[in-house]
């Protein structure tokens, strides 16, 4: 930014420029913010933007940066590890700020929806977003180090690593699942249910005789439609290529003239099969982004000991599924997370999809607390779930692989760890 231009007045100038953009990047993400869009809105001309920035990536980056409160060097650390203080209280007290609906969360939101598009990946304007995710993960890590050392002796690294892992995956979770701040009860979005799930998975890992296998760090596989040879033209052609594009550039940037060009399909042909734009990108991705969704869905309880095994096992379905169609999962969550007015058809469908997923999982849950006797808030363990589950599939979609078996392991732990908690909490109670 060419800040030497400022003056007092400049400076409601770039201050008007920074806020439409940010607008009209929440609304038609990075690749679809054109200068001419944001000339449009703003009522000014390019070459008075090109005065105060370089280039788009400069504009939309500070744009981006703009809506944090504070600079990474200004953020709040974790606090420090205490030996002898229980780690779930420990862990309540560091995650309570992060589940409180707050007005920082939509600027992270922007920033997990920019990070996503593909077409900005290298960009400056993923910094704001990257700068802070790195330096939480540090601070995570070094937090969950600390907790191995007082048990072992020694940081462990398979233990730091997994534990950060599921960290980061609750907070990525929470900030894409509970777009609807307003509409979650609060007692759904405190820590205490995510810091009880945090130990159990903590204690199941220093109780093994063995360490897991540390979470894979290789990109996972790429779409089954991509790799399969196919004729040009073709139906199954056309929704790759239309879901890759969304992937890359978001909803704004597939156009159907690239959409044409990429798949060698007529425009005459897609009109054929589709009435428009909309309803070809809800078939490319929300229609299999809905059906990798539903992998997790339940059967009845067969013994009342099993349904904590099937919740973990369902969670591993959904995680193998995202892994072999990564576009899948970052073309639908880019789609969840889009702000355009109206909802394109997409993301209409994935987002209703998406609640529909949840109530039934809650509906399972409160059947299966039901018929075991279990004390624990059905709706509450269903939100616990279902974060993970999201903040999982978006580690899916930045690039992250998982050994499945083990994450369905630690799943496990980490319901059992939450009924623990909350018996131990009825008996006190009780006393």
């Amino acid at each position: 930014m060419n800040t030497s231009r400022r003056n007092a007045r400049g400076e409601v100038s770039v201050q008007t420029i920074l806020a439409e953009t940010v607008s009209l990047v929440s609304r038609y993400g990075y690749d679809g913010t054109t200068i001419a869009r944001i000339t449009r809105v703003t009522g000014r001309p390019a070459s008075s933007i090109y005065w105060y920035f370089d280039t788009k990536d400069d504009l939309v980056a500070a744009a981006l940066e703009s809506t944090y409160r504070r600079r990474p060097g200004e953020l709040p650390s974790w606090p420090k590890f205490e030996p002898g203080v229980p780690l779930a209280a420990q862990l309540c007290r560091a995650l309570g700020a992060e589940f409180t609906p707050a007005e920082t969360e939509a600027p992270v939101r922007l920033g997990i929806m920019i990070a996503l598009e593909g077409n900005a990946a290298g960009s400056p304007v993923q910094e704001p977003f990257r700068g802070r995710r790195q330096l939480a993960r540090q601070q995570i890590r070094a937090w969950w180090e600390f907790a191995a050392e007082a048990h072992f002796g020694s940081p462990r690294e398979d233990v730091a690593e997994w534990m950060t892992l599921l960290t980061l995956a609750f907070l990525d979770g929470h900030y894409i699942s509970d777009v609807g701040a307003d509409s979650v009860p609060p007692r759904h979005r405190g820590g205490e249910m995510v810091a009880r799930a945090l130990s159990g998975a903590f204690s199941h890992l220093v109780s093994r005789p063995e360490p897991l296998p540390p979470p894979g760090a290789s990109p996972p596989a790429r779409e089954m439609a991509r790799a399969t040879p196919a004729g040009p033209g073709t139906q199954d052609v056309l929704l790759a290529t239309t879901r890759s594009l969304v992937a890359e550039r978001g909803y704004e940037g597939a156009t159907l003239t690239r959409i044409c060009e990429r798949s060698a399909t007529q425009r005459s042909s897609i009109y054929w099969r589709f009435k428009n734009k909309d309803e070809l990108i809800r078939a490319a991705v929300a229609d299999p982004f809905l059906t990798l969704v539903s992998a997790s869905r339940l059967g009845p309880v067969a013994t009342p000991d099993v349904w904590p095994s099937m919740l973990a096992a369902s969670l591993q379905r959904s995680v193998i599924a995202a892994m072999s169609s990564q576009d899948t999962v970052k073309a639908g969550l880019l789609l969840k997370l889009q702000r355009r007015d109206p909802l394109s058809l997409g993301s209409q469908a994935i987002q209703l999809g998406v609640a529909r997923e949840v109530a039934a999982l809650d509906a399972w849950i409160a059947a299966a607390v039901d018929v075991t006797g279990a004390a624990v808030d059905a709706a509450e363990l269903g939100w616990t779930v279902s974060v993970l589950r999201e903040g999982l599939l978006l580690g899916v979609a930045f690039g992250q692989s998982y050994v499945t078996p083990a994450l369905s392991e630690l799943t496990a732990a980490m319901i059992d760890g939450i009924l623990a908690g909350v018996a131990a909490e009825t008996h006190t109670s009780t006393i």
